[in-house]
C-alpha cells in the first residue's frame, strides 16, 4: 500500500532506497532532491504544488 505525504506529496518507497538513491515511486528523484524541491516549491514537484499543504506543528521535524 502506497503512502503519499499530504504535506509534500512524496510517495513512500517500499524499498527505502536511502536519501541519495533514486526512488522509482518518485520518478527517479532522490529523497534529498525531494526535500530541496519542497523547500523551493512547497511540494516535491511543481505539478503537485496544488495538492500539497503547509505542515502542522507536530509534522515539523
Amino acid at each position: 500500500m502506497a503512502f503519499i505525504c499530504p504535506v509534500c506529496f512524496w510517495e513512500n518507497d517500499v524499498f527505502d532506497p536511502g536519501e541519495d538513491q533514486p526512488s522509482d515511486e518518485n520518478r527517479g528523484m532522490t529523497l534529498a532532491e525531494g526535500r530541496a524541491a519542497y523547500r523551493r516549491l512547497g511540494a516535491v514537484r511543481e505539478d503537485l504544488v496544488q495538492y500539497a499543504r503547509k505542515p502542522l506543528p507536530e509534522e515539523i521535524p
